[in-house]
């Protein structure tokens, strides 16, 4: 007891007191074992809470161990011998390893990752990961996903998958309501809490995949709020669930299932998705697309990257699509100072907090309405190489983080002042509001403008 004592009374003088609020790197770093033995400590953000404790207790029970609630040095030397062992691995939800196409094509990912949705303007080449509901494999670079309509159907529409019975599961109600009309027709609900229906449309996704050689499925507006269906968001995520399973079931455990959730914080099915789509609209009329995100949307986007690369299974595809401020539809307009500093900003924290993310940085729908698809530009610093990861995201306060690659750092700072650290043993400066790009060779560090 002495001894625990005096280890304590020396600990607390030499590391920020846990109660005392304070952001510790010490706690960050056993937060991050904790997530990699597949306990749940929330977020590695450096601040001691109860799902930490919580995490360190049940980690404890597998040591035949007591946690008395406070971090010590001997806890912090205990954790690190269990995770050096790296012998708790039973209580993993997201274990499952890509299939070996997939994992190889991961393997090929640049330091900046561009996707595409539905896009057929760009090259495969230009992009890490696409999907179109007629994608067609085979292809050794890219991650190609079908995108299959689940809850509402484009009658007419020559891309929509078809089947004999699929018009007995469609309700008579336009879904979207009229914005989308102007480009694909009237969209009828289907009824996807049917089983029926959720075992044709397992079994056409299973068929469709396996024939186009592509590697998963992409479902849009994969989220609880469906109101044109008359159904309450539990009777939605009940249904989600169980054509989820289906899917894994009938796919496999390598193949992806990419939700797009928007701004959702999906919790009842992220256990058997391994990909989100953050389509990030921000506009509710017209005015909202000549503006850029507010800190407020920063808050939920940084949120949501660090609960999805948390909590999906592998191999935890993140794919963020941001929308620009849009005063002209040019690529003069969309390479302004104001939007590539905003696409560099999210390209940062998309990069940083992701394990394997994606970026886009696009027109706004209600720019776009009567084209067939939502352009963009692949700007210069998507080109920006300074070789792959060799460390997880750290967290210098709230809003503020990075990530050390090979040869150089990203960083993003989403606060509205300036931070400065030190790193590679130089003073850097993030710009509030942007992100930081900087290559380290011999010793010295040299960065992108902001903007």
């Amino acid at each position: 007891m002495l001894k625990k004592f005096c280890l304590l009374i020396t600990f607390l003088l030499v590391f920020p007191s846990l109660a005392a609020a304070g952001f510790s790197s010490d706690v960050q770093k056993v937060q991050k074992q904790l997530i990699s033995m597949c306990y749940n400590p929330g977020p590695a953000d450096g601040y001691w809470g109860a799902k930490t404790n919580r995490a360190v207790k049940k980690l404890y029970e597998t040591q035949n161990k007591s946690f008395d609630g406070t971090l010590d040095p001997d806890d912090i030397s205990l954790i690190e011998e269990i995770f050096s062992n790296k012998s708790d691995n039973q209580n993993c939800k997201t274990t499952t390893s890509p299939s070996p196409v997939i994992a190889k094509k991961l393997a090929q990912r640049r330091t900046i990752n561009v996707f595409n949705a539905w896009n057929k303007k760009y090259g495969l080449s230009d992009v890490g990961l696409f999907w179109t509901a007629l994608a067609r494999g085979p292809n050794n670079n890219t991650i190609l996903l079908r995108s299959l309509g689940w809850n509402y159907h484009y009658a007419g529409q020559n891309w929509e998958w078809s089947h004999p019975r699929k018009n007995q599961f469609t309700i008579d109600k336009n879904y979207h309501g009229d914005w989308t009309q102007a480009k694909f027709g009237t969209a009828l609900a289907l009824d996807f809490t049917n089983p029926e229906f959720q075992d044709i449309f397992t079994d056409v996704a299973a068929k469709q995949i396996k024939a186009s050689q592509t590697d998963g499925v992409m479902l849009d507006w994969w989220h609880p709020n469906h109101k044109k269906t008359g159904l309450s968001k539990s009777a939605v995520n009940k249904a989600r669930l169980q054509l989820a399973k289906k899917l894994r079931k009938a796919l496999g455990e390598g193949a992806i299932i990419l939700g797009n959730v928007n701004y959702y914080i999906e919790k009842a099915t992220v256990s058997e998705i391994n990909g989100v789509y953050l389509e990030l609209n921000k506009q509710k009329n017209k005015s909202d697309t000549k503006r850029t995100y507010n800190r407020n949307e920063f808050k939920k986007i940084e949120n949501s990257l660090k609960y999805y690369n948390q909590n999906l299974r592998a191999p935890k595809l993140i794919a963020v699509e941001a929308r620009r401020k849009t005063l002209s539809v040019s690529n003069s307009d969309r390479n302004s100072q104001e939007n590539r500093k905003m696409a560099k900003l999210l390209t940062a924290m998309t990069t940083v907090i992701a394990d394997n993310g994606y970026i886009n940085y696009v027109d706004n729908d209600l720019d776009d309405l009567k084209s067939p698809v939502r352009d963009f530009m692949l700007y210069d610093f998507y080109s920006f190489d300074i070789g792959k990861p060799t460390s997880p995201m750290t967290e210098i306060k709230k809003g503020v983080g990075y990530k050390i690659f090979e040869n150089g750092i990203i960083a993003y700072n989403i606060t509205s002042r300036d931070v400065k650290f030190n790193i590679f043993g130089s003073p850097l400066t993030i710009e509030a509001s942007s992100g930081l790009f900087c290559s380290s060779n011999d010793g010295s560090v040299k960065c992108l403008s902001s903007s």
